[in-house]
């Protein structure tokens, strides 16, 4: 009996640590240099001590990226490389040799004349010079032969400053006006492309140069999440440690945890008016960010164009039977619209691509959901390349 007595009590101890510990976690999530830190992880400077003069050094080939620093307007300095198409880059190169000098200074200007250009906005952590990343650059480059134009945000590589929604917003402003205005580059061959957290980024400028009446020719989002109040709601550490789950227990204190948040990245919110093509990307394997948020996504695009719920959504229990029955004949004719918009085809063995098209010019949306690539590489895949060319008519097999 003593025995029992004691097992008892250790349970009970190592329960008390655990809650306490999570408690704690939760605390300190709470304040504003541990959400950011965590957000961003922009103290994780990966390669260590890199030199981001030398792209070479990186994966790159000689002479073939340009780089430069971008100033934003509250005056952060961000350090950014242009990567030429492959085929113009080559007209500098006769076979088999590669350029011993620089090109010429007006090989930039020409090469962004001829090709489209993407500006690529990374996740979190590391930096530009992420070998994962720079094998991005460098297939976009090929597969696709266009200009890339990168840049790390402020905090982040070599840049000075503290990362925020609003801060990293005005960095991927930056990069668009340094492309569209000082190089004179047509807004409408220009694509803005983000990863997870660029994701949120690219929606906030999308949605901001809206606003202006400005369009890109298109952008791609790859492994996007609807906010991060959703994403942490889903959001496990180690991959099944369930960070804000456990508050569901406890009626209207995930809701006010959450609302404690003070960069929220409400992409399903930013994305609702902006009029070009969309094109959302996403594994069924990634393990950081679960497809299920680009599913939502694309449901919250489309949602405009079906059929309008009769009154806000109640608990079933709460719901009379004629609601219950008009939000029923509601249901079907909302699935019987959405057959209607949306196409679906299946590449055996690759992923599903559905896309439905926007009335009044405003651009259709895709969304491309493969079985494999994980949360980093789905992007550098041939085949999701191929699909990003297409719906950005990037001219596949154009050379310069």
């Amino acid at each position: 009996m003593v025995k029992l007595d004691r097992i008892l009590l250790r349970a009970n101890l190592w329960l008390l640590s655990a809650v306490s510990l999570y408690a704690f976690a939760l605390f300190l999530f709470a304040t504003p240099w541990v959400q950011r830190q965590a957000l961003f992880s922009h103290a994780a400077k990966w390669p260590l001590w890199a030199n981001f003069s030398d792209p070479v050094r990186y994966g790159l080939a000689p002479y073939k990226t340009y780089t430069f620093s971008l100033t934003t307007e509250d005056n952060h300095t961000l350090g950014a490389w242009h990567v030429l198409p492959d085929a113009y880059y080559h007209t500098y190169t006769p076979y088999p040799l590669l350029p011993r000098s620089p090109l010429p200074p007006s090989a930039q200007a020409d090469a962004f004349a001829q090709r489209p250009t993407v500006i690529y906005l990374h996740g979190n952590a590391a930096s530009r010079a992420a070998r994962y990343r720079v094998s991005l650059y460098s297939a976009l480059s090929t597969r696709l032969n266009v200009n890339v134009v990168t840049i790390d945000y402020r905090g982040f590589g070599e840049n000075s400053g503290k990362p925020s929604q609003q801060g990293l917003t005005r960095d991927a402003r930056a990069a668009w006006d340094w492309v569209t205005e000082e190089m004179g580059v047509d807004r409408n061959r220009v694509v803005l492309m983000g990863q997870s957290l660029g994701t949120g980024v690219v929606s906030q400028l999308a949605a901001e140069l809206e606003i202006e009446g400005i369009r890109p020719r298109g952008i791609v989002l790859v492994a996007a999440f609807e906010s991060l109040e959703e994403l942490l709601s889903t959001y496990t550490v180690f991959k099944f440690l369930p960070l804000i789950r456990p508050l569901r227990l406890f009626p209207g204190l995930e809701k006010w945890y959450l609302s404690h948040l003070i960069d929220r990245f409400d992409s399903h919110l930013a994305l609702r008016d902006v009029s070009c093509p969309i094109l959302l990307m996403h594994a069924k394997d990634d393990g950081d960010i679960p497809y299920t948020h680009s599913v939502h996504l694309f449901d919250a695009l489309l949602d405009p164009l079906l059929p309008q719920r009769p009154f806000s959504t109640l608990e079933e229990e709460t719901m009379s039977e004629g609601q219950k029955a008009e939000w029923e004949r509601n249901d079907e004719e909302r699935r019987g619209m959405r057959s209607s918009l949306v196409e679906e085809i299946t590449v055996d063995g690759f992923a599903t691509i559905r896309s439905f098209d926007r009335p009044e010019g405003r651009g259709p949306v895709f969304f491309l959901n493969t079985l494999y690539g994980g949360h980093n590489l789905i992007s550098s895949h041939e085949g999701a390349m191929d699909v990003m060319g297409r719906v950005m008519d990037l001219g596949i097999g154009e050379s310069a």
